[in-house]
């Protein structure tokens, strides 16, 4: 008979511990040396970071599953970083860990995931039976976007500018209008982690008219590559221009001798678009970017309402 698994939140020393080694082990890709996690997600909501753990010989206690479900506001939530350790799978951990998270949420009506294809039907077992749409994982060379997107490099009569330049109020707007949640803390320690610093290779850039933003987009290394999310935009063209100038930055980051990213990060992109969105679709598939990975947006309760044609690109798989 397997142990009992005993769940509770994680430490912050355990969270990059195990949030960010078991999905880098996962080859998920997570962020580079996890300082997305660390600075970010963990901070968002720290009660909600849980780790499930059996007592060992002699009462020593070990991790055996992990999950987080993030809080936002008074009516979402967002599951993600779910993992049971390999050699403890199938003996029950994971769904213990994963209903005592849903367990914490279960007042919100709004509670959703992105899952991976093998777990969909595990998911709808656990009431996740709305779905949004696919993502898929475009990848491609950062110098071929930098290379056909160039004529981009400028757009009339707008500016492009980084985005934490921008009136914050203005990035909460299409926050709620695309992702459809009000999660100001979110948008603002996102942009403030994608501050313009080259040395760790973390970008944001927005395009403005007459004061308003038109779309922003934001630029992290991961462990094998960059990844870009959200990139949201009223129009492919002022998507073309984010995604040139993302580029452009994270190439020129790479070569920066002072630089604190990873030797094992190339110049390539990793984008988690949603197919529901032709132009999206179609703009991807004129950069020659393949999908090396696909997952489903799924929600248990309701779907939060949005504008699909200005999602070129969500913000996190982890966090929402």
């Amino acid at each position: 008979m397997a142990p009992i698994v005993s769940v509770r939140p994680c430490t912050v020393e355990e969270a990059s511990e195990y949030f960010f080694k078991w999905p880098r082990d996962e080859q998920w890709n997570p962020g580079n040396q996890g300082h997305d996690l660390n600075q970010v997600y963990y901070n968002l909501d720290p009660q909600s970071f849980f780790v499930g753990t059996i007592a060992g010989d002699g009462g020593a206690e070990t991790v055996v599953s992990i999950v987080a479900v993030v809080r936002y506001g008074k009516d979402s939530a967002f599951v993600g970083f779910y993992i049971v350790a390999p050699e403890h799978r199938g003996k029950g951990y994971g769904l213990t860990v994963f209903q005592h998270a849903l367990n914490h949420v279960e007042d919100r009506p709004c509670v959703g995931l992105d899952a991976v294809m093998e777990q969909v039907h595990n998911y709808k077992k656990s009431g996740f039976t709305i779905v949004s749409w696919e993502n898929e994982r475009r990848t491609g060379s950062a110098d071929v976007i930098v290379e056909r997107l160039s004529s981009f490099e400028t757009l009339e009569g707008k500016m492009i500018k980084n985005a934490c330049d921008v009136p914050i109020g203005e990035l909460y707007r299409l926050e709620e209008k695309y992702n459809g949640w009000n999660r100001p803390v979110f948008v603002s320690e996102w942009i403030k982690f994608h501050s313009n610093n080259a040395k760790y290779g973390r970008f944001s850039v927005a395009v403005m008219e007459e004061g308003k933003v038109l779309g922003y987009g934001c630029v992290r290394p991961a462990i094998t590559s960059f990844r870009v999310g959200p990139l949201f935009a009223q129009s492919p063209d002022v998507a073309k221009a984010i995604l040139y100038k993302l580029a452009k930055l994270a190439t020129e980051a790479l070569a920066q001798p002072d630089s604190d990213i990873t030797p094992s990060v190339k110049p390539v992109f990793d984008i988690d678009i949603p197919i529901v969105n032709p132009q999206v679709v179609a703009l991807f598939d004129e950069l020659d970017m393949p999908n090396t990975f696909t997952t489903l947006r799924m929600w248990k309760g309701r779907k939060p309402e949005v504008d699909t044609d200005g999602i070129f690109a969500i913000a996190t798989c982890e966090v929402g």
